[in-house]
């Protein structure tokens, strides 16, 4: 199934979980897990970003310094917290074909990042 780039990123910004789940090819690997194992660990992310506050999730977009001509890179920001994460969408013309982590953003405009960086895979850092 072909996703769409706006709408893996609308779903992301509203914390849709459930709606990721669904657009996501089941034969596919995440953050370099297979399917089962991605989404328990966005599921405990959002829900992190949901039990202290946060409704959305704000973009901001960039570069990672690992520049690859297929990634766009954004870093979603809680609405209420400021925690944030890093990541790269990797796109096949304007569709999401995978993600990564980003370890090196550079935002395109200022960005105060007040909050803690948090991580979808436990394995990298704090998930909260």
């Amino acid at each position: 199934m072909l996703i769409n780039e706006t709408d893996f990123l609308h779903l992301f910004l509203t914390l849709d979980d459930l709606g990721i789940n669904k657009l996501l090819d089941d034969d596919e690997y995440y953050l370099n897990h297979q399917k089962p194992v991605f989404m328990g660990y966005l599921t405990q992310c959002f829900q992190s970003f949901r039990r202290l506050g946060d409704t959305k999730l704000n973009v901001t977009s960039g570069r990672c310094t690992f520049h690859n001509s297929d990634v766009v890179s954004y870093t979603f920001t809680g609405n209420k917290t400021k925690n944030y994460l890093e990541l790269n969408v990797h796109l096949k013309g304007r569709n999401f074909t995978g993600l990564t982590e980003c370890y090196c953003f550079l935002p395109e405009l200022e960005n105060n990042l007040n909050g803690r960086r948090i991580y979808i895979d436990p394995k990298r850092g704090s998930t909260l």
